[in-house]
């Protein structure tokens, strides 16, 4: 046993090493009743972020597993062009070889129009003084028009404005709905192409009347047609239906 000091008087130091003695003693006969260790309450913040951006990261990659790479659904191969073909189709200014055209063709033009309807029509548009080659192809036998004309203007800004103006136009006169489709994929291009053309193509022959011929203009108004550089031969005789396929009628 140990004796126990007198109240109010200070603990010896062999009282002091024989309770710890006393204590050891106790703890080894009994483990289960030693102290546990502390944690602390709370975790560091430190850890509370690493351990929200990992699961942060894990989540992510769960759905970026479940989603896969972007969808591809809808683009193929041939309709994605390639650079060498954007290459051809356009100019080194990033326009299209066809914004830099000037001659273009009018379809959907109603049959009974003639050389000079057309031109009425595109002078009432105030177009007047931009065109200098205007040429509607028709049957000989019957002088109706087969529905397209070919007009080359003077400057590209003019060749566009004609464009916005006519494609979809349903204006004509004589009560014909037809929307007017203006291309300005032409193969020749400029007035001097068209000339050399057309003037030594039958088209160009005495006997065609002059009211069906291409039609050179200055300033608004026609003038004589390039003379040809050798002798034009006659349009042969044809079926109508195979009218309008004369040498030159396309440009």
């Amino acid at each position: 046993s140990t004796s126990t000091p007198p109240p109010g008087s200070a603990p010896s130091a062999g009282f002091r090493q024989r309770l710890d003695s006393k204590q050891r003693a106790q703890d080894d006969q009994f483990p289960h009743n030693r102290p546990r260790k502390s944690f602390p309450s709370t975790i560091p913040e430190q850890s509370m972020e690493k351990e929200q951006k990992g699961s942060r990261g894990s989540s992510n990659d769960t759905a970026n597993e479940k989603e896969g790479p972007p969808s591809t659904m809808g683009v193929t191969a041939s309709s994605r062009p390639s650079a060498a073909r954007l290459k051809l189709e356009e100019n080194a200014d990033g326009t299209s070889p066809e914004d830099n055209n000037t001659t273009l063709m009018m379809k959907h033009i109603p049959k009974a129009y003639s050389r000079d309807r057309l031109c009425t029509l595109l002078d009432k548009f105030s177009l007047s003084g931009m065109y200098d080659f205007v040429y509607l192809p028709v049957k000989f036998s019957t002088n109706s028009s087969f529905g397209y004309a070919f007009v080359n203007f003077r400057t590209v800004p003019s060749a566009r404005q004609c464009h916005l103006m006519f494609d979809g136009f349903t204006g004509w006169d004589g009560g014909c709905e037809e929307p007017c489709e203006v291309s300005m994929k032409t193969k020749h291009q400029g007035l001097a192409a068209c000339i050399e053309l057309y003037r030594n193509s039958p088209v160009m022959h005495p006997s065609i009347d002059e009211c069906v011929k291409p039609a050179v203009f200055e300033h608004g108004l026609r003038v004589p047609f390039p003379p040809p550089t050798k002798k034009i031969k006659a349009p042969r005789a044809r079926a109508p239906a195979e009218e309008g396929a004369a040498d030159g009628d396309g440009a």
